[in-house]
């Protein structure tokens, strides 16, 4: 298993948005993310299923958001981001 936070950098990101199908995508965001930081979950994994310690969600402090995305909102993201 990659070690998510060691990638993120020392402390982990401010800001961690999963859009992936994975089912370990919200793992990976919050171990990705800092103490007191934001994760925004846009990606449906494939059966709807998280996988994740509330633990670890808990103990970093995090305001973690679920949006919804629609299809025709893709470029529109693209360009916010960028």
């Amino acid at each position: 298993m990659e070690d998510f936070a060691d990638r993120a950098g020392k402390g982990g990101r401010p800001l961690v948005i999963e859009a992936t199908n994975s089912p370990l995508g919200f793992r990976d965001a919050v171990l990705a993310s800092r103490i007191g930081g934001r994760v925004v979950l846009a990606g449906i994994p494939d059966g709807d299923a998280y996988t994740l310690s509330a633990w670890e969600a808990r103990r970093r402090r995090l305001k973690i958001k679920f949006v919804r995305r629609m299809g025709d909102d893709f470029l529109r993201a693209i360009d916010l981001v960028s």
